[in-house]
């Protein structure tokens, strides 16, 4: 079975959080990828620090303790954590360090690693825009694709 693993900053589900944009189309992603038959993980900060595995209708959300001055150590956790599932895709939405951390995780064991983003801020201003480039897969052979 195919494996899927989003990296999420925060979640819907976290009643600490605020919904964003990010957080809502993970949801929505995840819940589309388990209709056609993929085993589907999230793994997100929690800010009330719940350190457990929930289950959203069979979507594996898979809970990281945040902590204000400690951000390092949820990085670590994160990084077990994929370690651990060992999905084929990490698909990361937003602007966090956890971009660094799905990105090299992917070159290390030769995953897809999907990255998007949006917004004036998200990305070098108007770059895309004007090349009309809005999918693209580095040149390199590391699986990197950003949208």
């Amino acid at each position: 079975m195919k494996k899927i693993c989003f990296l999420a900053d925060s979640h819907i589900l976290d009643t600490e959080s605020m919904i964003t944009g990010p957080a809502v189309q993970i949801h929505l992603l995840s819940h589309e990828f388990l209709k056609l038959g993929w085993d589907v993980h999230v793994i997100s900060y929690h800010k009330s620090g719940r350190y457990d595995v929930q289950n959203d209708d069979g979507v594996k959300i898979h809970w990281i303790p945040i902590e204000k001055y400690f951000r390092l150590r949820a990085l670590f956790r994160v990084w077990k954590k994929l370690k651990e599932l060992n999905p084929g895709i990490v698909y990361q939405r937003g602007r966090d360090p956890l971009s660094g951390v799905g990105a090299r995780f992917a070159v290390k064991k030769a995953k897809i690693f999907l990255w998007a983003s949006s917004g004036d801020t998200g990305v070098e201003r108007g770059a895309l825009a004007q090349k009309k480039v809005f999918f693209k897969e580095s040149t390199s052979s590391t699986g990197i694709y950003y949208l």
